[in-house]
């Protein structure tokens, strides 16, 4: 699904949970950018390789590991995660976090901050 509004970044969000992809569609479906959705990673890779995507958001947890899925792409990354402080998270390198729960405030100043 791919909601296109007007020019601005485009946003590939990769997330495995269906009503967190419509909480995220919900949240940024008026801001003018482009949302591209993937379900899993193979997915997500295919829609990636047409390249176009500014920032990729995803998650960490046991069916995605979107740490891998930034390195493989090489894009800007924002990982959700429910985690208060975790080493592995702190140590990514252009990599942003948010913590769950998130507002849409929150979730927009981290795209933000990946996209700077």
């Amino acid at each position: 699904m791919t909601i296109s509004i007007s020019p601005g970044p485009t946003i590939l969000v990769v997330l495995d949970d269906p009503d967190e992809r419509e909480l995220i569609r919900r949240m940024l479906g008026q801001l003018g950018w482009r949302i591209v959705f993937a379900l899993t990673e193979d997915d997500a890779l295919t829609v990636a390789a047409d390249g176009g995507i500014d920032v990729l958001l995803t998650e960490v947890g046991p069916q995605l590991d979107g740490r891998r899925l930034s390195r493989t792409l090489g894009v800007r990354t924002l990982l959700i995660s429910a985690l208060v402080r975790h080493p592995e998270l702190d140590a990514l390198d252009g990599t942003v976090v948010v913590k769950k729960p998130f507002t849409r405030k929150s979730l927009v100043r981290a795209i933000g901050a990946a996209l700077a």
